[in-house]
């Protein structure tokens, strides 16, 4: 399979390794193909403030045969690894309150072209089999014809930052 719903387990540092053991288990156990960060080095690197959204907190993905799977396997982690807390992926949902699950759609094995200016572009197939670009922003976005797993709540989508405040006094309030 070259795209679909896939999965990202996005531990604090501290409980890496101890969620990392649950969920090698798990998908071990479910023959599902994933990746992990193995070096302390490379989890702090996609922790940085200067990573790439398309890359940010994804230090386990997970990529289900199917939305059945999916499903399931949002379901297991979501119980298991509830007393888990984690850093939020800017290109995904997370799963129901969960602060460690986050999901959306995309390239398994994306076609990579290099565009004008020398940057990877990632294309992937929309729901009527036109390449498209596969959106890996600071926000979620669900291609064109691509049905929604799961219902998506107006709070869950990204909202927009107004700051105000005065100037003189250094004082602002972000909403």
């Amino acid at each position: 399979k070259i795209q679909g719903w896939k999965i990202h387990i996005s531990p604090f540092l501290d409980d890496y390794e101890k969620v990392l053991e649950i969920v090698i288990k798990k998908l071990v156990e479910e023959k599902v193909t994933f990746k992990f960060v193995p070096y302390l080095s490379d989890y702090l690197s996609l922790s940085d403030k200067n990573t790439s959204p398309s890359q940010f907190g994804k230090y386990i993905t997970i990529y289900p045969h199917n939305v059945q799977q999916f499903k399931k396997l949002n379901s297991y982690f979501a119980s298991v690894l509830l007393k888990f807390d984690g850093v939020r992926v800017p290109s995904d949902l997370n799963y129901k309150n969960s602060t460690i699950i986050s999901y959306r759609y995309g390239g398994f094995f994306p076609n990579v072209y290099m565009n004008n200016e020398a940057d990877l572009d990632y294309k992937i197939m929309d729901g009527k089999g036109h390449l498209v670009e596969d959106n890996r922003k600071t926000f979620y976005k669900l291609l064109d014809n691509i049905s929604p797993v799961y219902p998506v709540k107006e709070n869950n989508l990204p909202q927009s930052v107004v700051i105000q405040g005065e100037i003189k006094k250094k004082k602002y309030k972000i909403t």
